[in-house]
Formats: structure tokens, C-alpha cells, sequence
């Protein structure tokens, strides 16, 4: 009797991964093949998600610098209100509607109005499980095979993946320092010129002309912590008018936008500006500003016809978004008088420990002279005294990037090139992976380098660290981190 592979069998044969000891979500497998770009991104991301763990030892403490969950806080309080009297009306046995209920439409459409948006309407919102699924379901309407995403760099570097997944492609294009972190627009003029050219004469006997089809712009940036505010106003509108004029459509992620430190100049949407709104779709969400990260739960605003095909996919995927999550948004994202009054509370509450936390890092970076004395005297307070001399001088080897002061968000670039040809556990460090493997083989150190962000030098040696821990651990964690690069010779 003939004897047939069982499926999962099959499976494993085309995708061996699945069998990998330490496994998590694979993002490094594309059908028409990674670009240089996605392998590029993926070097870093491999060491830090799967190559640090063959030398796991259960029993040690992983100190990690470099996850993305903002910091432990306080349940935000007209979430828990909303939600219970939701509950009570036992309402539950009805499906929630595929575009979004209507009264929490009307909330949101009200916040934006309060925020300058205010050329839309109800069909030009669509309520999502999050930002990440927002950005997920607009590639898959506007992206054909071959079609290009322009994406400035450094940045959120699991977004670099989805448009190859789907048959498109990325390319990269530098945020200037120069140019305090802004994209050229010459430049991106011309980029956009070149690939458009290139794409036409290498697809020229397609149906259609592959082309230049979105670019992805986070206002606040991560890793960098910069934001764009009305103080850039001159500047985005080139910019939107740029991309409206080459046919771009701009994906504005303001997910950080509610962490920004200066309430003066907190990110400015693109969609403010009327005469881009068709050309421009935004992403909200309350997971990074509010703490909020597992109710997974955003909205996207735009042209109504992107939203009604975005709205084909949520229905064909998951036929609608829980009603939970979309009374989250509605309970946060609202205009009535005393919640303005509570969220505008309750974000500066939680910016107080995020300040105070990155003058955590500064203190062991570079020393206790950079914040100022009421930090450091409850910093001290949990370091021995015969310890604070050393830590008060900061490191010498290691300091923040060019002093780039995050002014959104909680994660800050430290630059660790002049440990480059050191030696940690007698391996000479030459980039960002030999860096976070061998500082995690010696103290379970770890955080994210600047290979799986895009930074663009190649030879820096980059990190991103995250100041969203509770403050006694990240204090505990600087100082393990310190001691060991303390100890590195020549």
C-alpha cells in the first residue's frame, strides 16, 4: 500500500524553519525572493531574535534593552468605564460591523476634526486590530507585483518586509542628519524618477507599468525619536506636494504622535493640509502612548476608497474588529470636555517617567553632570555608595548618538563604534552582531543593532535602547551594562 506524506510533513519540507529550536514568527521568507535591502535588515534582526538564544541558560536573567513595549502604567480610566458598562449591557451576542460602529466613528471623527483633520467623513475611517495591521491591509490595496514603497531610513525595520511579501519591492532613502533628520526632497525627486525609468524599461511588455506607489512616513520616527511639528510646516507641505504630484501616496504613521514630549510642536499630520487628504492615509493607535499594546487596536483615515477595499480584507479575513478594542479607541480618542481634560493628564503623568527614565540612561552614559540633581539623587539612591564615583563619570567608549536627544516616544541610540576593534570574551568586535552576541554571551545583554533598523553607515555600531522599563530595573540593567564595557581594554 502506497504510504502518503501526512500535510504537516509536507509543510516542514518546504518551510525547515518551523523546526528551529528557539522559533519565532519567521518574516525573512519571501516568494519572489529577498532584496539586498530585506537582507540587509535581516542580518541584524537574526542575531537579535534568534542567533543570541543558542546561548540561553534558562537560569540567567535576560537583561533586554531592546523591546518595543512601552512602560507598565496605570489602565486608562475611561477605558475600564466604557468597557464595563459595554459589558453590562449585554450586548455580546452581536457581531460587531465590518467598517466600524458608527457612534465610535463619530468619536474619532470628532478627534480629528479637534486636531485639524477635518476634510473627512465617516467612510474615510476604518478601525483596525492595530497600526500594524492598518499598514498591512493598505499595502495589500494599492501594491501590484513589482510595484515600489519608498521608505526613509533608519526606521521600524519589521515594516520593511510586508511589501515583499506582497510582490512589491523597497527602497531605501536616508534621513539627513544634515538636514535634522528630513529626507532631501531632491533627492527623493530624483529616486523616484530613477526607479519609475528603471521599472518601466525592465516591465515594459507587462500589462501594466510597475511604478512608485507609496512612501512610509512615521512622524514621530522610530528609532530616532524625532518629530516633525508645525515648526516643520513649510517643509511637510513640499513634501506632501512632492509626493501628490508623482502620484505617491503618502502612509502617515502617528502612532508615537501622542508621546511627544513638546506639546508646542507635536507631530503635524499631512492630512491637515486639505488639498493632500486623498493623497495621504493616516494610522492612529493607543498602544506606545497610552500603554495599551495588548488591547491591539488603531484606526486608518483616508480616501474612501482605499478604506472600502481595506474593509473587503478585514471581512474576508476576520469579518470585523472586536468591539472591545473599538470602544478602547472611542474612550481615549474623545472630545467631551473632562476626557480632553483626563488624557491631556494622564499623558503628561506618564512623560514624567519617561524623562525620568532617559535621565537614567544619560546618567550612566554620559554621567551625572547631563540631568539634573533631583534625578540623580533617586537614581543614587539605589546604587551602594562606594559605587557611585564610577558610575557618576559615565562610559567612555559608549555615548548617545551625536547627543540625538529623543524628543517623542521611549527607546534612544547609543553609539558603541569605538569599541570596534576591542575585544569582549576574546572576540574581536567588528560590528553591531559581533557586539550584541558576545555581550549577551557574557552578562544575557541584549538590544537592537543598527543593521535591523537601516542604519545607514556601516561603519557605526549602533543600538537601540529602550527606556520603558520600570525605573529600579533599568537602573539595575545600566549598571550591568556599564560594568561590563567599563572593563573592556584595547
Amino acid at each position: 500500500m502506497k504510504k502518503y506524506k501526512q500535510v504537516y510533513e509536507e509543510l516542514i519540507e518546504r518551510k525547515k524553519y518551523l523546526k528551529d529550536e528557539n522559533y519565532c514568527p519567521n518574516v525573512g521568507n519571501f516568494e519572489y525572493g529577498n532584496s539586498k535591502n530585506i537582507d540587509d535588515i535581516l542580518l541584524g534582526v537574526n542575531a537579535y531574535r534568534y542567533d543570541i538564544y543558542k546561548y540561553r541558560d534558562d537560569e540567567d536573567r535576560i537583561i533586554n534593552l531592546g523591546g518595543g513595549d512601552p512602560i507598565k502604567y496605570k489602565t486608562y480610566k475611561y477605558i475600564k468605564k466604557d468597557i464595563n458598562y459595554y459589558l453590562k449591557r449585554n450586548d455580546l451576542n452581536d457581531y460587531p460591523h465590518t467598517g466600524g460602529d458608527s457612534i465610535v466613528k463619530n468619536s474619532l471623527l470628532e478627534y480629528l476634526n479637534s486636531v485639524d483633520i477635518n476634510c473627512y467623513n465617516l467612510d474615510n475611517i476604518l478601525i483596525t486590530s492595530s497600526t500594524t495591521h492598518a499598514y498591512t491591509l493598505i499595502l495589500k490595496s494599492i501594491i501590484r507585483k513589482h510595484d515600489v514603497v519608498i521608505i526613509p531610513i533608519p526606521t521600524y525595520g519589521l515594516f520593511t518586509y510586508e511589501p515583499e511579501k506582497l510582490g512589491g519591492s523597497i527602497e531605501f532613502i536616508e534621513l539627513k542628519e544634515s538636514s535634522n533628520w528630513t529626507i532631501d526632497l531632491n533627492e527623493l525627486k530624483e529616486k523616484i524618477n530613477d526607479i519609475n525609468n528603471c521599472l518601466k524599461n525592465k516591465y515594459k511588455n507587462l500589462d501594466y507599468i510597475p511604478r512608485v506607489v507609496a512612501i512610509y512616513n512615521q512622524n514621530p520616527n522610530n528609532p530616532l525619536g524625532i518629530s516633525l511639528g508645525v515648526n516643520n510646516k513649510d517643509y511637510l507641505h513640499k513634501f506632501a506636494k512632492l509626493c501628490k504630484d508623482h502620484g505617491i501616496l503618502i502612509i502617515d504613521d502617528l502612532v508615537y504622535r501622542d508621546s511627544v514630549y513638546d506639546k508646542a510642536n507635536i507631530a503635524f499630520p499631512l492630512a491637515s493640509f486639505k488639498e493632500f487628504k486623498d493623497n495621504v492615509i493616516s494610522l492612529f493607535g493607543i498602544s506606545k502612548s497610552y500603554s495599551l499594546a495588548a488591547l491591539r487596536t488603531g484606526f486608518v483615515v483616508g480616501n474612501e476608497y482605499i478604506i472600502q477595499d481595506m474593509r473587503d480584507n478585514i471581512f474576508l479575513q476576520m469579518d470585523s474588529i472586536s468591539m472591545i478594542s473599538q470602544i478602547a479607541l472611542a474612550s481615549i480618542f474623545n472630545n467631551r470636555k473632562e476626557r480632553v481634560k483626563y488624557r491631556e493628564k494622564f499623558l503628561n503623568d506618564i512623560q514624567k517617567k519617561y524623562l525620568y527614565n532617559l535621565d537614567i540612561i544619560k546618567y550612566f552614559i554620559t554621567g551625572s553632570k547631563e540631568i539634573s540633581k533631583r534625578s540623580r539623587l533617586k537614581i543614587e539612591k539605589r546604587i551602594p555608595k562606594n559605587e557611585r564615583a564610577k558610575y557618576r563619570r559615565g562610559l567612555e567608549n559608549v555615548s548617545i548618538y551625536n547627543n540625538l536627544i529623543p524628543e517623542s516616544g521611549f527607546f534612544i541610540l547609543l553609539d558603541f563604534t569605538k569599541l570596534k576593534g576591542k575585544k569582549i570574551n576574546n572576540k574581536i568586535i567588528k560590528n553591531d552582531i559581533d557586539l550584541i552576541k558576545e555581550l549577551y554571551k557574557k552578562e544575557k545583554i541584549k538590544f537592537l543593532p543598527g543593521s535591523s533598523f537601516g542604519w545607514p553607515n556601516k561603519n557605526q555600531i549602533i543600538g537601540r535602547i529602550t527606556f520603558s522599563k520600570p525605573s529600579n530595573i533599568l537602573i539595575e540593567d545600566m549598571k550591568v551594562l556599564f560594568d561590563v564595557i567599563d572593563e573592556i581594554g584595547d
